[in-house]
């Protein structure tokens, strides 16, 4: 068994008032009302709420004229893949809470023995946990939090987060659980992660990862998810978001496609047969790896990741600016044609909205109906929506999510090919030194070669992927909370990437209508 131990760790973002704030007692009842956090699904209730987000979104929109919103339902309960609940100590016994935020600053603490809205394989591994850890003070003693993430294959990942140093005790008995873990009904992979954490430690009792394959129009992809990173909450939701895309884009391989801020690769490799060449944008270091990841394990080859903001990529493609990172892509023979923009709550800064313009079609996918409205007031004058959808990530709560697939006005037919398309061979050149690609953060072009063609051995390759896995899992804390919330598209750097988990963080707050009362605000949200 492989067993990591890192030591003066950077906890994430999501992970820090959790390692770092108070362990809880109880001091006061426990209240087991009704309230505004989702514990429990309530199918009876669906068709009533999906009518209401429906007719909000062909109001707000109505002045766009759009084409007939296409919604998109979720599945009725145990559709979210993952989320957190803090530990309650009572005495001798231990058990789940969350926290309800809906009646002011006071925060609710709510007990929680099943969790509806989560995956079946979820609520299983919550139940086997508490059963394990309860008669066990090793495991008990002083835990704080437990982080759940599920798959559609199957696999889990448990965080136990910890106010204590976790020794050898802890490793043998966190291993022992994990072997009973791998027997609950819906693991149908055997695959359970169990992690440990606490201040400026983490412990990996195997990987950091689960490895999700989703089905899209009849086609597997294969994504690897890192613990602390961001993923699709929605398992379910995300393969129709991606059959969207799919269909929206599937007449425009003749020409190539720029993503903003990639995360993992969860459109790109899913659209990159779609096109002649997609370039993807991510300005986290370890996010760009591991999309690398994804993109070799899904045998994509005209697909290319560089670690570069909106304005740098910009300035680069207009011929302002020359970036080393940029320096393997020949720009005049690049035909981008089509944007994709998946942004934050807070939408598109003024100059991505004027960058938008620049591109025949645009495909916007949006966490928030308002600051989509605003963005799109400002393309207008130039684009035409074509088709438009409502994607329910959220059942049983306000959030929306909207696909919207736009195109320029003056050319609103499929745009044509030209005379002479150059392969992919033409638009990529290789970099002369494999210290230049590493440097540059970017991906290297998958060519169907051995990677040791290119000066890289499988086990370089491993070694890259470790790192990068590690990074996103808590080692720089540059990368995309587990959230609602996306990408940024504004700015580049540390700050900006800082600025973007915060915004993450507070989508899952909207989304979810939950909070905890951790850290100094007291305010951390516990359901995600």
């Amino acid at each position: 068994m492989q067993v990591r131990v890192v030591q003066r760790v950077a906890t994430p973002a999501r992970l820090r008032s959790a390692v770092f704030g108070p362990l809880c007692r109880a001091s006061s009842p426990l209240h087991s009302m009704p309230s505004k956090v989702l514990i429990s699904a309530r199918p009876e209730s669906y068709t009533q709420q999906i009518g209401e987000k429906r007719k909000r979104i062909e109001d707000m929109f109505r002045s766009f004229n759009p084409p007939e919103l296409r919604v998109i339902e979720s599945e009725r309960q145990h559709y979210r893949m993952r989320s957190e609940f803090r530990v309650w100590h009572e005495e001798d016994q231990c058990y789940y809470i969350m926290f309800d935020m809906s009646e002011g600053k006071a925060a609710k603490r709510l007990k929680v023995t099943t969790f509806s809205v989560g995956s079946v394989l979820l609520n299983e591994l919550m139940v086997a946990v508490m059963e394990f850890v309860q008669p066990r003070k090793i495991l008990k003693d002083k835990l704080y939090q437990v982080n759940f993430h599920t798959t559609l294959s199957g696999e889990g990942m448990v965080t136990l987060i910890y106010h204590k140093k976790l020794g050898e005790e802890w490793i043998a008995a966190a291993t022992e659980m994990r072997s009973v873990l791998k027997s609950v009904p819906s693991c149908t992979s055997g695959v359970v992660q169990v992690i440990g954490r606490s201040r400026k430690q983490k412990v990996d009792l195997a990987h950091n990862y689960v490895d999700e394959v989703m089905t899209v129009l009849g086609k597997d992809y294969a994504y690897r998810q890192v613990e602390g990173a961001f993923s699709q909450p929605n398992g379910g939701m995300c393969v129709r978001m991606l059959e969207w895309a799919k269909e929206a884009t599937r007449h425009l391989g003749h020409t190539d496609m720029l993503e903003l801020y990639c995360g993992n690769g969860n459109f790109t490799v899913a659209l990159a047969e779609n096109f002649r060449q997609v370039i993807a944008t991510e300005v986290s270091k370890a996010s760009v790896q591991v999309a690398q990841h994804n993109l070799q394990k899904n045998n994509v080859h005209n697909a290319k990741v560089f670690r570069v903001s909106s304005e740098e990529f910009t300035s680069a493609w207009k011929g302002e600016t020359q970036l080393h990172r940029l320096a393997t892509v020949d720009f005049q023979l690049l035909k981008l044609e089509t944007i994709l923009v998946d942004p934050p709550r807070a939408g598109l800064d003024d100059e991505t909205v004027q960058l938008l313009k620049e591109f025949r079609q645009i495909v916007y996918v949006s966490c928030n109906p308002d600051t989509l409205h605003a963005n799109l007031l400002k393309v207008a004058d130039t684009h035409t929506i074509k088709r438009f959808a409502l994607f329910d990530q959220f059942p049983y709560t306000d959030h929306i999510e909207c696909g919207v697939y736009l195109e320029r006005k003056a050319e609103s037919g499929a745009s044509k090919p030209t005379d002479q398309l150059q392969t992919t061979e033409g638009v990529f050149s290789q970099p002369t030194q494999l210290q230049q690609s590493l440097e540059s953060g970017s991906s290297k072009l998958h060519e169907q070669q051995p990677a040791i063609a290119n000066g890289m051995s499988e086990q370089q390759q491993a070694a890259d992927l470790s790192s990068a896995t590690q990074q996103l899992s808590g080692s720089n804390g540059d990368f995309s909370t587990v959230g609602v919330g996306k990408s940024d598209t504004v700015g580049c750097g540390a700050s900006e990437s800082r600025k973007r988990q915060r915004q993450e963080r507070h989508d899952e707050v909207i989304a979810t209508g939950s909070e905890t009362a951790e850290g100094k605000e007291g305010r951390e949200t516990t359901l995600r």
